[in-house]
């Protein structure tokens, strides 16, 4: 008989190096937290979690809020100043 693996807790957010830039790109594209909320369909408390940074992203999640902000999925992984240094140099 196998031994029972036990699964690996997941990382907190907070301890992660990395995180999304949500918060910062909805502020720049005029949304907040409510317009997520109704616009894409989340319940309240998925919401508040990934806007404040309490749940881990998913890819789903990178997809759907790129795709209501107009952004590119990797472009929320950025800081905003970042993404438009990019751009202008992509402009070349």
């Amino acid at each position: 008989m196998q031994p029972k693996r036990t699964k690996k807790a997941s990382t907190p957010p907070s301890e992660l190096t990395h995180r999304w830039y949500l918060p910062e790109w909805a502020a720049l594209r005029g949304k907040r937290q409510a317009d997520a909320e109704r616009d894409l369909g989340w319940s309240r408390a998925k919401t508040s979690d990934l806007w404040n940074g309490k749940q881990r992203y998913t890819q789903e999640s990178v997809d759907e809020v790129a795709r209501w902000l107009e952004l590119r999925p990797f472009e929320l992984l950025l800081p905003p100043e970042e993404v438009e240094r990019l751009r202008r140099l992509e402009e070349l």
